[in-house]
């Protein structure tokens, strides 16, 4: 039930994103504990001290949905596009698990494709940071 998987993330990475805040300091807390940092999620960054190519990514998709659109692109070049790619899971997901989307056969194959793109644009990303080209 792969299908059910990514139409519950569909839902619930919006939903608790707008849970969340941005503190000042750039770390992230809970919306009714705003005094609270949460954790640092990333291990690349706090074990290793380099952040990896979807460091920000958090951050860029709670400014996002509060409809904070410059900040989310100074955190992240490519949150809006990793946050629509989840966003569409949900319409997409209903689809096939409707009568509807068992006709067409879309398998794990073009889901590798869409998901290996998203990862190679990260790294894309990550690669324009550490030259400094943008």
């Amino acid at each position: 039930m792969l299908h059910v998987l990514f139409l519950t993330l569909g839902v619930l990475v919006p939903a608790c994103a707008l849970l969340l805040v941005v503190k000042d300091d750039q770390s992230v807390a809970l919306r009714i504990l705003p005094e609270m940092s949460l954790p640092a999620s990333c291990y690349s960054r706090s074990v290793l001290g380099i952040d990896c190519p979807a460091c920000g990514l958090t951050r860029s998709i709670v400014y996002l949905v509060r409809g904070e659109f410059a900040p989310s692109l100074a955190v992240h070049r490519l949150g809006w596009l990793v946050f629509l790619a989840i966003i569409v899971q949900v319409p997409y997901r209903l689809w096939r698990l409707s009568r509807w989307g068992r006709v067409v056969v879309i398998g794990p194959r073009e889901d590798l494709i869409l998901w290996g793109g998203v990862m190679a644009l990260l790294l894309l990303n990550r690669a324009c940071d550490l030259v400094e080209w943008v």
